[in-house]
């Protein structure tokens, strides 16, 4: 059996939004964690030791490995500048972005109980609307 296409976003599910009424993004942005995913490695990292790379999935750069607290921090500063979508699971956004020179980055909840989320580069050409 063929392994389906990767479903592309919606323009909607790209979009910076506001967050819903008397959220603090303070604490939310403290209470969220970047644990990564063996899913977008392919190489040893803190996300595991084991990568398993999906055929459909965007590969993280190598450099960022090791770097889980550059990356939390990257997380972190996104959620205050309010870079997130309409969709918020729980008390966390659904999706977060973080642009680093011309490659942006989306981080995806992986665990919305826990606020955890699992991160990859954008291909350049998927556009997040509204993203500075």
């Amino acid at each position: 059996m063929k392994r389906p296409e990767r479903k592309r976003p919606s323009k909607k599910d790209r979009a910076v939004s506001s967050p819903p009424a008397n959220v603090d993004l303070s604490q939310v942005a403290a209470k969220a964690r970047y644990t990564g995913s063996a899913y977008h490695k392919d190489s040893p990292s803190f996300a595991g030791s084991a990568p398993r790379p999906r055929p459909v999935a965007s590969i993280c750069p190598r450099e960022l490995s090791q770097q889980q607290a550059q990356v939390q921090a990257w997380l972190k500063a996104a959620i205050l500048a309010g870079n997130f979508g309409y969709d918020w699971r729980q008390e966390f956004p659904h999706h977060v972005w973080h642009r680093v020179g011309t490659v942006v980055y989306e981080a995806c909840l992986t665990n919305s109980g826990n606020g955890e989320y699992h991160g990859y580069p954008l291909e350049p050409d998927d556009i997040v609307e509204g993203l500075a």
